[in-house]
């Protein structure tokens, strides 16, 4: 298709999401038949790995393909500035209209003139913590059932303002980014989704394991983790995070919807995927930590479909980088990127061409002790729910030092 007309992209774009909470994905409790269509479809990647566990460097290194050491994307603060290289400029420059809907994490405000053709501004309602300062759950990220009273929240705002912009008859070729929050703590999600999960049939999460285990997952245990919680809170918080997945996959269907309805999905490439995952429980874990290599952090879903392409289903064999969409989206589009990453194109692997991709994938993470520029803000009270995140850091830099993980086809557990 893109010899004739290049076709427009639609990236969905969660946050938190593990690969493991999608029915597609293995997962037989929840029910998500729009990432799974996605995937019938399309193709779907069992085996597909983030190169950082924290927002703004993985993103980074998603839509650069560029490892987050290569250019210094290991903070929450280095963004990426107007000279540097990135997915939607580098579309911006071969003619999409390029929309950016929602969070960023991503570009500097003088970025964006090169880079977003439009960013449209939303209202929504955050939700106050429902646990008092001195609650034992305050700083557990478990909050439960959303009170309808807080609707809509930020990714109701950011679905609706992409049916408007997919109804408009939008300039072709376009990219719409749709950059949304959940499933990302705090674990809360309204009706008919908070009660559509059987309790009685969610496993509890990992067990709690210290001895060998780097240090941060005692302290993080400690003070903001599952230690406070009992067992069918963490049942509760499960089965909340899995519905805020099904809500999400709602979400999808209805942009599925809209794409057919206006008669674009025939010439519209679409990629669901995620930023990293999330405890969720695991480990006695909840939200995430700088250098967690664990698979409920790296391992992310990776689902695409796109016009002339075949369905083949989720692929559980081959090994694949998140920063490979940027040399795919860019292959699927017939644009040439003008700098040299480390991104390789899964469309050969799609296509059935190769079996082949990569031996091994690999992450980073964390900082030495003296660079205290690189650590997040100790700026938030204590009723906040990241003070304690941002605390220990800040008392002992040496919870998140310098790390690197690699894993391969013979041992995808191993991590160093």
């Amino acid at each position: 298709m893109a010899a004739n007309r290049p076709p427009n992209v639609v990236l969905f774009v969660t946050d938190q999401l593990r690969t493991d909470a999608l029915g597609c994905m293995g997962n037989t409790i929840v029910s998500t038949p729009n990432f799974d269509r996605l995937a019938r479809e399309g193709v779907g990647f069992g085996n597909a790995y983030v190169q950082h566990t924290v927002c703004t460097p993985s993103r980074c290194s998603m839509f650069t393909g560029l490892y987050p050491h290569t250019r210094g994307y290991r903070s929450l603060y280095y963004l990426l500035h107007p000279e540097e290289p990135n997915l939607l400029k580098t579309l911006k420059q071969a003619g999409y209209h390029v929309e950016m809907i929602g969070k960023n994490d991503l570009l500097t405000p003088d970025a964006y003139p090169n880079s977003v053709s439009h960013r449209p501004k939303l209202a929504w309602k955050n939700m106050p913590n429902p646990w008092p300062d001195d609650h034992r759950l305050h700083d557990t990220f478990y909050f439960g059932r959303r009170p309808d009273e807080f609707d809509p929240d930020h990714d109701r705002a950011i679905i609706d303002a992409a049916l408007e912009f997919l109804a408009s008859k939008p300039p072709e070729p376009f990219c719409l980014l749709l950059a949304l929050i959940q499933p990302h703590p705090p674990y809360m999600v309204q009706e008919p989704w908070y009660s559509r999960i059987d309790r009685s049939k969610v496993p509890m999460p990992i067990r709690p394991q210290f001895e060998g285990a780097a240090r941060f997952r005692r302290v993080l245990h400690g003070v903001q983790g599952t230690k406070h919680m009992q067992p069918a809170e963490i049942i509760d918080m499960v089965a909340t995070y899995w519905g805020m997945t099904m809500r999400l996959d709602d979400m999808l269907g209805e942009l599925m919807g809209r794409l057919e309805t206006t008669g674009l999905e025939a010439r519209t490439a679409v990629a669901a995927l995620s930023d990293h995952g999330d405890y969720c429980g695991d480990y006695g874990l909840t939200e995430k930590w700088w250098i967690g290599f664990e698979d409920s952090l790296t391992r992310v879903p990776l689902i695409l479909r796109a016009p002339g392409m075949p369905r083949r289903g989720v692929m559980r064999g081959p090994m694949v980088e998140m920063l490979d969409i940027y040399a795919t989206v860019c292959d699927l589009a017939g644009v040439k990127p003008e700098h040299d990453h480390f991104s390789r194109s899964v469309v050969p692997l799609w296509q059935g061409r190769t079996s082949e991709h990569r031996d091994a994938v690999f992450a980073e993470g964390g900082h030495r002790p003296t660079e205290t520029h690189c650590l997040e803000d100790l700026f938030l009270p204590a009723s906040n729910l990241y003070h304690h995140k941002t605390r220990v850091q800040r008392e002992d830099p040496t919870l998140l030092g310098k790390s690197t993980m690699v894993r391969t086809q013979r041992d995808r557990k191993s991590v160093v």
